[in-house]
């Protein structure tokens, strides 16, 4: 799946340039050309990180434990 089909290209359009209409997948005028590299760009790079998979957390964010509590005697 590449990062351009992770946008919803109505609602970017919108945001950037009012009307839902101006901005498509396949047609970005020049003028909106450098945000949209720029989100594009974003997305490649989270999706290289997805892939490679981010460090492993449980519920509430709290980072994998891996020690072992042992249980030592005086």
């Amino acid at each position: 799946m590449s990062a351009k089909d992770l946008i919803n290209w109505g609602e970017l359009s919108r945001l950037l340039s009012g009307d839902r209409m101006n901005i498509r997948k396949n047609r970005i005028p020049q003028k909106y050309e450098a945000a949209t590299n720029c989100l594009i760009k974003h997305l490649q790079d989270w999706e290289t990180e997805f892939q490679n998979g981010f460090e492993k957390t449980e519920a509430g964010g709290q980072k994998e434990n891996k020690t072992v509590q042992t249980d030592e005697a005086d």
